[in-house]
């Protein structure tokens, strides 16, 4: 996965419509949203948005998607 975050570059990746927002936070440097919108885009991932709880539990954390984890990482 290239690690160039350009504008450009970044609307071409498969997952930038998933972490637009998030991409956009950090850019903007509000980094109490772009916290929200991380715990928001992991709840979903592992679909725990959909539990009562909406809480990660560790079978969630050891089971994410590591390719997702570097993205995130990746962005800021």
């Amino acid at each position: 996965m290239s690690t160039d975050f350009s504008d450009h570059n970044f609307r071409r990746s498969e997952r930038a419509s998933t972490y637009a927002n998030l991409y956009g936070l950090l850019r903007s440097k509000r980094w109490r949203d772009a916290d929200i919108e991380t715990r928001r885009l992991m709840l979903t991932i592992v679909g725990a948005n959909q539990k009562p709880d909406c809480l990660l539990r560790q079978d969630n954390i050891q089971q994410f998607p590591c390719h997702d984890l570097v993205y995130i990482d990746q962005l800021c």
